[in-house]
């Protein structure tokens, strides 16, 4: 029995990390498969995977457009900094 771990990975939709493919499948797929993205961290993650394997699931694959501003009635975070303070994530680029 293999143990398989999983992580969450949130990424800055900024090109030329994170790439997301316009065709027609990857817009009408949710969530999209992970073969709708490229760019250098997919290929880091690709490479980790065969590695260490259990985390290119697109369920563990969050984007993100902005790092993150205070509401100022709320003062709650969005963005990359209100994942990283709910601790929906693992790691972030």
């Amino acid at each position: 029995m293999s143990l398989q771990i999983k992580y969450s990975f949130l990424v800055l939709q900024t090109a030329p990390f994170l790439i997301v493919n316009e065709t027609v499948e990857c817009q009408i797929t949710k969530p999209r498969p992970f073969s709708c993205y490229s760019g250098y961290i997919i290929d880091l993650l690709v490479k980790l995977n065969e590695s260490l394997g259990g985390f290119t699931h697109p369920e563990s694959f969050y984007l993100v457009e902005e790092y993150g501003d205070m509401d100022e009635t709320s003062h709650e975070w969005n963005g990359i900094i209100g994942e990283l303070i709910s601790e929906v994530i693992d790691y972030l680029h």
